[in-house]
């Protein structure tokens, strides 16, 4: 897996808005091939360093501070896919799940952190295709893939970041079984959340609830990743 590097200084973002995650990374990416292809020839080199400096400055360029923007922008995605999620399952009558208790999600360094967020976006998506192929309800499917939509965003950041591929299942996503899933988040939850109930994913009427329970325990886990690290990670300290 490449690492990301974070360099002491780079240009500063001058958009505001939305950030075009997709371009950040883009630059990572290109940066690390333009690096990798420079000639040995001097008159060469500088002439392709222009070019590459040239096309390089079309895309969002990020240092640290930056990365953080990014970062603190699918934190506060991931708390209000939280919000969504529970007030949709209050619209069923039901009572959400209360935020359980998670471990091991305290990561020492970023490089740290986008390998298990990547590992956990991979997850969600795939968690999110199922419960579609589950939803008994089409107007909870079609809310539930408003948020499946921002997930697949972030999980191409993530990727980028991490290798050079958008995808790490080619041209075509595909959901997961609820045992792939919970055996990839049992690490990260405590002893008593693992002995509680788990949602069954089956198609019925009065399923429905149960599968946004079951994502909503996986935003739970999400946000906590998220509100644990990108604070202290990010700290000027």
């Amino acid at each position: 897996m490449r690492k990301v590097l974070l360099p002491a200084s780079c240009m500063k973002l001058a958009s505001t808005g939305r950030r075009q995650v997709v371009s950040a990374a883009i630059f990572t990416s290109l940066g690390f091939l333009a690096s990798c292809n420079r000639s040995t020839d001097n008159s060469v080199e500088k002439k392709e360093l222009s070019s590459d400096q040239h096309e390089l400055q079309q895309f969002p360029i990020h240092d640290k501070s930056d990365l953080q923007l990014l970062f603190t922008e699918i934190m506060n995605d991931e708390n209000l896919h939280i919000t969504f999620l529970r007030s949709l399952i209050q619209s069923t009558g039901n009572s959400p799940l209360e935020r359980p208790a998670f471990q091991h999600l305290k990561q020492p360094t970023i490089n740290d952190l986008i390998s298990i967020a990547l590992k956990l976006k991979e997850i969600n998506v795939g968690a999110y295709l199922l419960c579609l192929s589950r939803a008994h309800s089409s107007d909870i499917g079609n809310k539930v893939a408003t948020i499946l939509g921002l997930e697949a965003r972030h999980a191409s950041f993530l990727n980028l970041l991490s290798t050079t591929a958008l995808s790490t299942q080619g041209a075509f996503e595909h959901p997961l079984t609820a045992s792939d899933i919970f055996k990839g988040v049992t690490p990260f939850l405590s002893t008593l959340t693992r002995r509680s109930r788990i949602p069954v994913l089956t198609v019925a009427p009065d399923n429905d609830k149960d599968l946004l329970q079951f994502l909503l325990l996986l935003e739970y886990l999400s946000s906590e990743l998220y509100n644990l690290n990108v604070p202290d990670l990010f700290s000027p300290n």
